[in-house]
Parts: structure tokens; sequence; C-alpha cells
């Protein structure tokens, strides 16, 4: 994927010199330098799918140096081009690492200092303010990424977990096999420190509670399901906080001195 977002970049300085007035026509050392980059690039690349990986540690200084040379020449004529420092610290946090985005940010930022000093007008409020973008960006796109990976890992554990659970529920052919396979998901999957189930067997009740790694077995008559903890039947699941004994008196029972509740209903 990054030579392919290098290519990107290169066809839209291209794209640029021909559509842009002032950047330069063809022929211009703008199109040779994009064609040299382009060509060195590639023979990089080359050079690392053969197992010469030493070359290809020099791609991102070789990014932000072209980059920079390309907006260099007229900052005022190149400015539809800035999005090329964003794009390639983009590009490289989320195709490669957040460390590699950095790396590349702080490339531009050496750049943009250099260019400064070749000019020797000194670091201006402009080059501060490009500066203080770049880092700011290249922070945002690496926090985003992490918290984006993190969420699909924890998608995925959790597909996991259901995918387990549902091949112990298949496995469970008695009512307290199922119920030993629930507390054993909400306790150990997903940590929670106490669980109960409830369930209608006949006209009778079968509950199973899990506190400290003791598990009881409870049984009285009565409807099953969620009307047996004063649940309506088919409700979605709920938070409750601070459980009222006189509401919720079964469920209290169930699980006493329970703060929060997470009450899920299910249906065979």
């Amino acid at each position: 994927m990054l030579p392919l977002a290098r290519t990107v970049m290169a066809f839209a300085v291209l794209l640029a010199v021909v559509a842009l007035p002032g950047i330069g026509a063809e022929g211009s050392p703008t199109v040779v330098l994009t064609a040299g980059y382009l060509a060195v690039t590639v023979l990089i690349e080359l050079a690392r799918r053969v197992g010469a990986t030493g070359p290809s540690r020099l791609l991102i200084p070789l990014d932000a140096v072209w980059i920079a040379a390309v907006l260099h020449p007229s900052q005022e004529a190149t400015a539809p081009l800035a999005f090329l420092v964003y794009l390639h610290v983009a590009a490289m946090t989320l195709l490669v690492s957040n460390r590699a985005g950095l790396a590349s940010a702080a490339s531009h930022v050496t750049m943009a200092f250099a260019g400064a000093a070749t000019l020797g007008a000194g670091v201006s409020n402009d080059t501060a303010a490009r500066v203080a973008s770049i880092v700011i960006f290249a922070g945002a796109v690496a926090w985003s990424s992490t918290r984006s990976l993190d969420r699909l890992r924890q998608g995925r554990t959790e597909l996991v977990s259901l995918l387990a659970l549902s091949t112990e529920l298949e496995g469970g052919h008695r009512v307290e096999e199922v119920h030993t396979v629930l507390l054993n998901h909400v306790i150990e999957r997903l940590g929670f420190d106490r669980a109960a189930v409830v369930s209608g067997v006949r006209n009778d009740v079968v509950a199973a509670v899990r506190a400290g790694g003791v598990e009881t077995r409870l049984r009285w008559p009565g409807p099953g399901g969620p009307v047996a903890i004063g649940w309506r039947p088919g409700g979605e699941t709920r938070l409750l906080r601070n459980l009222d004994p006189s509401t919720h008196e079964r469920l209290d029972a169930l699980l006493p001195w329970a703060g929060t509740v997470v009450v899920v209903p299910l249906q065979a």
C-alpha cells in the first residue's frame, strides 16, 4: 500500500504542474525531481523485496526531502500541495505504525526548519504554525489509530468469546449444564464478580448463582425466565443500580448487596 500512496502523491504533483499556474510546465525541475523520486523509490522497493532491507530505511527521509523540494521553490504557488505532508504522515501511521508516522512528522519538521534556514529568514510565524500543525496532526492520527486498533482487538476478542459460548451451549443438554456454561462466560470471559442464571423448567424456577468461586443452585415453584425476578417477558437488556429489595426482591435475594446488575433476557 505504501508504494501506491507514494505513486498517488507523485501523480498529484505532476497533475498540479500541468493544472496550476506558477508551479511549472512539463519538463520543469519539479517534473524531473518527481520522476527521479519515483525511480529511486521503485529501486528501493525492489531491493527490499530481494532481501536488502537497509535502503528501505531511507524512504521516510527521502519522502520528506522530495515533498520539501516540491513545496520550497514558490510557497504561494505550491500551497495547494501542502496536503502532501499530512497525507504522508497519515499513510505512514495507518499503513506502517505509529512510530513510522511520528518519524515522518519529525522528518517534515526538520525539513521545515531547514527550509527556513536556507532562506535566511529564521523561524517565521508561518513556519512555526506549519510545524505545530504537523505535530498536532501526527499526534491526532496516532491516537486515533491506537484507539481504532484497540476497538478492533476488542471486537475480535468478543467475537471469539461469542463463538466459544455458542459451541459450549450446543454441547449442553441439561439445564444445569447450560447454567454452568453461561456462568463461566459471564465471570471468566466478561470479568464480572458474580452472576446468576434463572430459567423455567416446567412449573418451577431453576436458578444458579456463582460468587467467590462457589456455585449455588436453587429451585422454587413459579413461572421461569424474567418473570421469576420481576422482569417482564421480552424485555430489553437493562442496567440496574442500587437494587431496591421491595421492587426486585428475588433478584436482590440472588445477588445480595449488588451495586450494579446487568439483566439480559435470553430465549432458547
